[in-house]
Order: structure tokens, then C-alpha cells, then sequence
């Protein structure tokens, strides 16, 4: 199957309004390349609503140039609609990382941490900047600024990906009023509050996200969403050092004035957060960060490169990927809160082999279906950030009742995916239908939402802290640790 000069080799992922598609770009002298491709679902492609959301998120990232965004490289049309074309890149996000961290039971140094947080920065800074093709601000607020929105390729590099809700003075579709998007972990004081927001509202999201990174601990995540409300109004920031003893006082500090409850106590640019948080980095350490970044990533995640490098020489082979799984890495694993005290995870989990270690007897040998099961590359993840399959509105148990809260939906969990012998002679094969037949099984994820957060299904989690069956409980809303995807 093609669409205009691209070949489609399979489907990443699908959720409510959209696809994501892993092709390959055919130039001219043989010139190949692999893009992720991501387009409106056809039985959608009429609806002038889905078609201005989709237009509203193209001309959003269209406009945003930076080493730490994701590129954008075509925006398309067809007799099927619409499709946005990015770059295809390898890694994992920080919701990933945090989690192979925690299998591994391992801390990262808050070096590294300060690095990944320095580099958001710059990349959020660049969108909080950018103008309009008329020079006008665009006034862009991310306002899904998450673990799972961080994402850290193997060579060390990091992007800010998803703008699928991302708020701008040239956007179309209104988000209505009394409603508020974005993940509720990660939402501001000024969210719940349901007024204006600007640039401070992403700088106090990455608070939480570096809180995160150095304790290995959800820092707003409570038993229930009334909960987690009050926690983010009223609670004082979480400091890394008391659940992470040794933790530098300037890290504390950072947290502290990232997370301020009042915008104008916090940094008041994503840029000058990145200011300090490189001068922590230089004062603990001569190493550059971005390098030794780098090293950990290919140690954790040693497992996850082979096979997907393998996946990808199958594929340019003639074998065709059939289905693809969800684009997170052991999501399985449930991080716990800032009040669960610390235990070893190999003392509370169930054993699992260790991800990074060769099989016994494997060889040179690896198994298809985990090694399908990794290709989620960063075209999944980087794929699908506009993808929204339902909505959802949760009112904290207060008076007055927080605004709506439109939490961020995750693609569900797709079948394991498998990799198929090439087509007899002369098939044109479609590997669309072919993902299609394989997931007619699956259930609908749209009856996996309810309409009541507070009866919204999840799968599994093992807990670092405790046994899987006394797993902390999310609050309502929460979709789990699998990502938001493009």
C-alpha cells in the first residue's frame, strides 16, 4: 500500500481520529528513508470538526524549528485526507527510562536529570517563542508537559514531542469552556483554577517531571482525584531530597521555585529554568552530560536497540510488520508515591528476567515477537500526540467543584505483533487490512473508557513498593503509564 510516494510497512498505532504509520520515503537514484506517517482516519476525513483539529496541530508544530522539537517534514492530502509526515527517531521516554530505572533499581544521577530537563527546556523555550508565518507570538502553551512527552533517544538527544493540545493565539478549535486538557498529574494550580495560562503553566509541569527523575517517585499522584487537586492547590512542593536522601539542596531548590503554586514565584521562562539548571550541572561535574546520557541509554536499554535494529533489517528485507504493539517500554511497572517508603523492586515484584540480558541458549537468535514488540521507535511515540479517543470530565469533591478535567488519552494496548513471510508472487500486499484482521479480536478501547473516570479500567501494574495487589490506587482519570502518542 502507498500513499503518494510513501510506503507504508505497517501500522504503529490507532487511536479515536487518527493512524500512525510507520512507511518508507521513496526518492529518486534509490534514495529510501523511514518517516512516520500519521493521518486522519478515513471514515473521518469528512468531519469538518476532526479535519480542524488535525489542521490546528500540523500548523502548530509546522511553525517550530529546534534540535529538541520533533520535525515535522510534509503536510499532505490525498483522496483519503489529510497526513502529516515526521521524522522517524529511536529511544524511549522518560516515563520509559524512570520505569527501566526502577527494574533495575538503579537511581539516576541528578546530573543526568538536570541534563534531560535543560534540554526540554531549550525545546519548550523555542515554542513559547514562536511567531506566526505573519510574525505574530503564537503564545503557545504545551499544557501536556509529562514523562511520557519527554523523549530521550539512545544517542543521548532529547525532544519535546505532542502539541496535540497545545493552546495558541491561531488555533481553531476551542478547548470549551470550563474544561481543562491534560494529564492530571501534571496539570498547574492556574488549570484547576480555569484561568488564563501562559508559558509558566509548562515550567511548573517540568517541576514535577524533574521531581520525578531524581526520586524515582509520582510527585502529585494521590488515592483519588479530589486528592490530587488539593495536593497541587495547597500541598508545599515535594522535595527529592527527602524521599532520595543525598540529593543535592540545589536540586531541592530547583523543584521548589519550578513548582510554586503562584506563576510569578516560579521561572518565568522555560529559558531561565534552563539557566539554572545547567549552572547545577556545572558545578557538580566536568563530564558532558549529553554523552554519558547517551551511555546509560544504551545500557538500559541494550535489549530494546538490538531488536529493534533487527526488526528494521527484516523489514528493508521483504518481511512485512503485520501489528505493532504500544509504543512504552514495561508498562507494567507501576512507580510509586511520594508516600510509599522505599523497597527494593526485586523484593516486591514478581521476577521477570532481566530486559537487558541475552536468553540462555538464544544465541545470536532473537525471539520475533519481542522483537516486534520493540519497534515502537520513536514513530510510535512521536506519532500520535493529537490522538484523543474520548474525553472525560472529573470534578474534584470540593466546593467550588476544579474545572472539568480532560484527561490525556493513551492508545490502547495493541496484540502482540508479529512479523509475515513475505507475500506469494504477485500479491499486493496491504498491510493496513492486514493489522485490521489481526486486532479484530481486540476490544474496542472506546468501551474501555467509561464516562465516569471513577470507573475507568487499567491493566496490571507492579508496584516498586509493594505487591501487585496492594499497587497504590490511581486516581480517576488516570489512563495508566503507556504514552500519549502523535
Amino acid at each position: 500500500m502507498r500513499i503518494d510516494r510513501y510506503e507504508i510497512l505497517g501500522r504503529l498505532a490507532e487511536g479515536g481520529m487518527a493512524e500512525v504509520l510507520l512507511a518508507r520515503m521513496h526518492g529518486p537514484h534509490g534514495f529510501e528513508r523511514p518517516v512516520v506517517l500519521k493521518r486522519i482516519l478515513p471514515h473521518l476525513a469528512p468531519d469538518k470538526r476532526i479535519v480542524d483539529l488535525f489542521l490546528d496541530e500540523a500548523r502548530i508544530i509546522s511553525n517550530l524549528r529546534h534540535p529538541n522539537l520533533i520535525n515535522v517534514q510534509e503536510l499532505g492530502s490525498n483522496a483519503d485526507g489529510l497526513y502529516i509526515v515526521m521524522e522517524y527517531l529511536e529511544g524511549e521516554s522518560v516515563a520509559g527510562l524512570c520505569r527501566r530505572l526502577a527494574i533495575r533499581n538503579e537511581d539516576l544521577p541528578p546530573t543526568l536529570a538536570a541534563h534531560i530537563l535543560a534540554e526540554a527546556c531549550a525545546g519548550l523555550h523555542a515554542a513559547h517563542e514562536a511567531k506566526s508565518q505573519d510574525g505574530r507570538p503564537l503564545e503557545l502553551v504545551h499544557r501536556d508537559v509529562s514523562p511520557q512527552n519527554i523523549f530521550v533517544s539512545y544517542s543521548g538527544a532529547v525532544h519535546v514531542i505532542d502539541f496535540g493540545i497545545a493552546t495558541t493565539t491561531t488555533r481553531r478549535s476551542r478547548t470549551e469552556a470550563g474544561t481543562v486538557r491534560g494529564k492530571i498529574e501534571y496539570l498547574a494550580p492556574e488549570q484547576l483554577r480555569a484561568v488564563k495560562l501562559d508559558r509558566r503553566t509548562d515550567v511548573f509541569a517540568l517541576g514535577i517531571v524533574l521531581f520525578e527523575l531524581v526520586s524515582g517517585r509520582r510527585a502529585y499522584r494521590r488515592a483519588s482525584t479530589a486528592q490530587t487537586f488539593q495536593a497541587i492547590l495547597s500541598e508545599p512542593p515535594p522535595q527529592p531530597s527527602k524521599v532520595r536522601p543525598g540529593t543535592p539542596a540545589a536540586v531541592d531548590a530547583l523543584c521548589a521555585r519550578a513548582l510554586a503554586k503562584e506563576p510569578a514565584d516560579r521561572f518565568q521562562t522555560a529559558a531561565e529554568m534552563r539557566r539554572e539548571l545547567l549552572g547545577f550541572i556545572r558545578k557538580q561535574t566536568v563530564e558532558d552530560p549529553g554523552e554519558h546520557l547517551g551511555k546509560v541509554m544504551q545500557r538500559l536499554f541494550a535489549d530494546r536497540i538490538a531488536e529493534k535494529a533487527e526488526l528494521l533489517r527484516r523489514v528493508r528485507g521483504g518481511d512485512r510488520v503485520v501489528v505493532l504493539p504500544q509504543a512504552e517500554v514495561d508498562v507494567d511497572v507501576e512507580m510509586p508515591t511520594v508516600a510509599e517508603s522505599p523497597t527494593n523492586l526485586a523484593q516486591t515484584m514478581p521476577s521477570r528476567p532481566d530486559p537487558t540480558a541475552p536468553s540462555a541458549g538464544a544465541g545470536r537468535r532473537i525471539a520475533w515477537p519481542s522483537i516486534a514488540a520493540a519497534l515502537v521507535l520513536a514513530g510510535a511515540v512521536v506519532g500520535m500526540g493529537a490522538m484523543r479517543l474520548g474525553s472525560s470530565r472529573v470534578h474534584a469533591e470540593q466546593a467550588p467543584p476544579p474545572p472539568a478535567v480532560e484527561d490525556a488519552v493513551r492508545t490502547p494496548d495493541l496484540p502482540a505483533a508479529t512479523v509475515a513471510s513475505p507475500p506469494p508472487t504477485g500479491a499486493s500486499p496491504d498491510p493496513l487490512a492486514s493489522a485490521s484482521s489481526s486486532q479484530a479480536a481486540a476490544p474496542d478501547p472506546a468501551q474501555a473508557i467509561s464516562a465516569d473516570a471513577g470507573a475507568r479500567t487499567s491493566s496490571p501494574r507492579r508496584s516498586p513498593s509493594r505487591a501487585p495487589a496492594q499497587a497504590p490506587p490511581k486516581p480517576a482519570g488516570s489512563r495508566g503509564s503507556s504514552p500519549a502518542l502523535w
